[in-house]
């Protein structure tokens, strides 16, 4: 199926660009800044990930490495990892277009992604593999992982023109469109089987016994995850290679989004297929995500950014409120509202992974440059978020990024030696680099005030 390709040129800036004063943040701060996020995008991707992540030998990349980067573990080919990774360095090359190993290695990555991770009797991506490329999980599919893949596809054809990758990444959107989308009330199911058939509860699973999705919650439950990765993906292609289906799912995934947000800023994990939230926890990093992503997609669409840098606000402030650790940066989890403790037990995550501290460095970034009353809120918030970072999150010995914040080990791994190494790895099937490479390279890029995709290589 051929698409119309977008003038990837005259995509427009981001909202922060060109008019606005940035009042928060004095040209000198956000040049400080912006130098020391450089400096640790090197540090923590540049020179370590894909140094020693990519397989030569099987293809793809090595998802299991221990905290010195060495190989440890089955090493299996879970599409999110394969996907996001390929994506990663087709951002780099992007952002570094003179320097030609990026290119090399998205389309190192987008070979595995189309030989060896699609299947080519059924249409659409296995979710998981081994190491030598065999499915596993019986075949069985997901919405998440088909969405980092899609962009995935795009990123490439962006950064190069590689027909194939836009090609492979339609025929994915077919693949879910077919299988996935909801057309009674909107959104996507999130996982199927191999043949594509929707798994909405437990005898329809693989094996007949599973209990839960493969992200967790209920079967046949919708959530934010796979929602908030969708319009994202749908972003990028209806940039890329707009067309009435794409343009018009994007529209359907903000609404769904919308659905999911409380008026406090808080965002329900699952829903039942009608969008009625199901109770549960919430987890602050996707309030944190869905932030950046939604001012980033109303900044592509060319419309007006003030609706969406309003939900914005709300969804971080909220994050800070509640999600805020006593000690500094992002909790995993906990109660949207009051009570935080029940009987004497906190109810709270009090956890602060990876991931989240970095969606947090991505959105604070954008609500600090922004010439806005809360400007100076979240510059002051931002600051402290990356001393955090810097101080809990980032491993100076080796590079790279911890899971979580060594602090948070329980007290036996923090004791004993050989549990804290096994718990302090650099990359696991769930562990890539995509949040280092989002957050470094749009961060730097709204600190100097340069479009969404201009190239970094005169500050790297």
């Amino acid at each position: 199926m051929l698409h119309q390709v977008g003038d990837q040129a005259s995509a427009p800036p981001w909202p922060l660009a060109g008019s606005k004063t940035f009042a928060s943040l004095s040209a000198t701060t956000r040049e400080r800044l912006a130098s020391r996020l450089k400096v640790t995008l090197r540090q923590d991707v540049l020179t370590s990930w894909f140094v020693h992540s990519v397989d030569r030998k099987q293809g793809g990349f090595l998802p299991d490495l221990d905290r010195r980067w060495r190989p440890a573990g089955p090493q299996e080919r879970m599409l999110e990892f394969q996907a996001r990774q390929t994506l990663s360095a087709a951002r780099l090359a992007k952002a570094f277009p003179s320097e030609p190993r990026w290119q090399e290695l998205a389309m190192h990555g987008f070979r595995y992604l189309r030989d060896r991770l699609w299947d080519h009797q059924h249409g659409g991506w296995y979710w998981l593999l081994d190491a030598t490329g065999h499915p596993l999980a019986h075949g069985s599919k997901h919405a998440h992982s088909t969405a980092y893949a899609i962009r995935a596809c795009v990123a490439i054809f962006r950064a190069s023109g590689e027909p194939e990758a836009l090609s492979l990444a339609f025929k994915g959107v077919d693949w879910l469109e077919r299988c996935l989308h909801d057309p009674v009330h909107g959104g996507y199911y999130g996982w199927a089987r191999r043949d594509g058939t929707p798994i909405l509860n437990q005898t329809e699973s693989p094996d007949g016994r599973a209990t839960s999705d493969p992200l967790g919650h209920g079967i046949g439950h919708k959530d934010i995850n796979v929602t908030s990765d969708l319009y994202e993906t749908f972003t990028d292609l209806n940039a890329t290679a707009p067309s009435p289906l794409t343009s018009q799912r994007v529209a359907e995934l903000r609404e769904c989004i919308g659905k999911m947000m409380t008026p406090e800023g808080a965002l329900h994990y699952a829903a039942h297929p009608d969008w009625k939230p199901v109770p549960g926890l919430e987890r602050f990093g996707y309030g944190l995500q869905t932030a950046f992503r939604l001012v980033r997609g109303e900044s592509l669409r060319g419309g007006s950014t003030d609706k969406a840098l309003h939900h914005a606000r709300c969804l971080v402030n909220h994050a800070i409120e509640v999600g805020w650790h006593r000690s500094g940066g992002f909790m995993t989890g906990g109660p949207a509202s009051p009570p935080y403790s029940l009987e004497g037990h906190r109810l709270m995550v009090s956890t602060r992974s990876w991931w989240v501290q970095l969606e947090g460095l991505r959105s604070l970034t954008l609500l600090a440059v922004q010439d806005h009353p809360t400007g100076a809120f979240f510059a002051a918030r931002l600051d402290a978020h990356l001393n955090f970072i810097d101080q809990q999150m980032r491993d100076h010995r080796f590079g790279g990024w911890y899971a979580i914040a060594p602090a948070d080990l329980p007290r036996l791994d923090r004791m004993i030696p050989w549990r804290r190494r096994l718990r302090l790895f650099k990359g696991n099937p769930w562990k890539d680099c995509s949040h280092e490479v989002d957050a470094y390279l749009n961060a730097i890029r709204m600190l100097r005030g340069l479009h969404p995709e201009a190239p970094l290589c005169q500050f790297v």
